[in-house]
């Protein structure tokens, strides 16, 4: 009996470690998703910051050149600087994809755990409301024999008053 009480506890400690965990994980997941997306709007607004001082700087460097081969190395560092800025961003994005998809196959496998604890707790749920209706059905068999028996018991003494005061009046 012990056993029960001590089984059923952990199974409900176990139910409600997982409902932490799964909150646990949806604020991960959006706290993870927004910084995400404030580094990635950090990348480019620094971008855009490097971009303003390569082009004032080339802008200078475009106006004291004589040749034309000069000038066009000026663009050729700004399109080169652009290129690499905006390489490195989607490698961010690219790696950081990666490791949500890690995330996520830890989460499918911890799903197949999650499953078995979620079964169990079905399997529970069903004993629980089947010994509830077991109980309910045994009292009111109980109630019913008992009914029966004091009706039964009822016409054994009404009959055997009839027959009493049949026996009673034919005697007189």
């Amino acid at each position: 009996m012990g056993n029960f009480f001590s089984k059923k506890e952990i199974f409900e400690n176990q139910v409600l470690a997982m409902e932490s965990r799964i909150a646990n994980m949806e604020s991960k997941i959006n706290s993870s998703k927004t910084h995400l997306d404030n580094n990635y709007k950090k990348i480019i607004f620094y971008f855009i910051i490097i971009e303003f001082i390569l082009v004032f700087s080339l802008y200078n460097i475009f106006f004291s050149s004589d040749t034309l081969s000069e000038k066009a190395m000026c663009f050729v560092y700004s399109l080169l600087i652009s290129i690499v800025i905006y390489t490195f961003a989607k490698i961010y994005r690219f790696t950081y994809g990666l490791d949500q998809l890690f995330e996520e196959r830890k989460r499918v496998t911890d799903y197949e755990h999650t499953k078995k604890l979620l079964e169990n707790y079905e399997i529970f749920k069903k004993k629980n409301l089947s010994d509830h209706i077991d109980n309910k059905n045994k009292i009111e068999i109980i109630d019913n024999e008992f009914f029966i028996l004091i009706n039964h018991s009822i016409n054994i003494r009404h009959c055997s008053g009839q027959a009493t005061m049949v026996l009673l009046n034919g005697f007189r």
